[in-house]
């Protein structure tokens, strides 16, 4: 391995964490935010949230091909980095 190739991984590692860290914080409070404002009577700001969590869907999908992890990998890190904001947040939103 040369050394350009080593540092190009290095920054595709790098790229990939960070897109999957803020996929899921877009994709989780994105989703998060469009039930407030669907529950507040907000259509746009509900739509506009919405739009936010499908671009957070967006960046962890790329990130799965930048770190080039296997499917089974991904799906392991990606559930609990979406469903543990939502489960836990999602009660007091709806009160």
């Amino acid at each position: 391995m040369t050394v350009d190739a080593a540092r190009n991984r290095y920054s595709c590692l790098i790229a990939g964490t960070i897109e999957l860290v803020v996929g899921a914080y877009f994709t989780a409070f994105g989703s998060l935010a469009a039930v407030f404002f669907n529950h507040t009577q907000h259509p746009n700001r509900a739509l506009m949230a919405g739009a936010g969590a499908l671009f957070g869907v967006l960046l962890v999908f790329r990130a799965r091909r930048l770190l080039g992890w296997g499917r089974w990998l991904v799906w392991l890190v990606i559930v609990p980095l979406l469903v543990v904001p939502i489960v836990w947040y999602a009660p007091s939103l709806l009160r």
